[in-house]
């Protein structure tokens, strides 16, 4: 209830040449006036011994069009990489620009590229790992032809884009078939258990559902 959903989605912004998604008064405003994000605290929590205080935030790399993990660390601006994490094409003005280890980056939507990092988490040493999707079962993306094009200064991220619906489907092949196995082996020493949680068929919303 503390968020403002017109402020944060406003379809009208289509016509006045603004981004349909305001990630600047989620960022900017909400995590550091309203819900203040404690950043420091979360930067802290990288200096202890469990892993389990390790934060990944996915994002892509406009440059090269593969996918690359930010992670929480002394020194590190979250907000910043929240921004740049959740910028997804279209819907917010890309490339953002972020620094990471005293090195310039123009980044976008982790999504582009690693849209379920489920591979990323267990390669990091995750046992149980908890999928939160939004998208039905059996859903299957289809190509996308027209938004590749607005990025043509970034040719490498275009061509991310036109390939996204093959990534984010073998990624969800991926999630089902470690799901049916950690049904089958529950109990099997090592295996890597996952839990997936998914919207039923007929919930009507949508990525910009207020």
């Amino acid at each position: 209830n503390d968020l403002d959903a017109k402020k944060f989605i406003n379809f009208w912004n289509v016509f006045l040449g603004r981004p349909i998604m305001n990630m600047d008064y989620l960022i900017d405003d909400f995590y550091k006036n309203i819900w203040p994000l404690d950043v420091e605290r979360i930067n802290r929590a990288s200096t202890l011994s469990e892993a389990s205080m390790r934060l990944y935030i996915a994002v892509t790399d406009c440059e090269t069009g593969k996918p690359d993990y930010i992670t929480n660390e002394p020194g590190t601006d979250i907000l910043g990489a929240l921004r740049a994490g959740s910028a997804m094409p279209l819907a917010y003005p890309l490339p953002v620009k972020y620094r990471y280890k005293g090195e310039d980056r123009l980044l976008a939507d982790g999504g582009i590229t690693d849209s379920i990092p489920l591979k990323k988490a267990i390669d990091s040493g995750a046992q149980e790992v908890w999928v939160i999707l939004t998208r039905p079962e059996g859903y299957r993306k289809k190509p996308d032809r027209l938004t590749p094009l607005r990025y043509w200064r970034y040719p490498k991220l275009a061509a991310a884009i036109r390939r996204r619906h093959e990534m984010y489907n073998n990624q969800l092949d991926f999630v089902e078939r470690l799901e049916k196995q950690s049904d089958q082996e529950s109990n099997r020493e090592g295996q890597v258990r996952i839990r997936v949680i998914r919207p039923a068929p007929d919930l009507p919303i949508s990525r910009f559902t207020r």
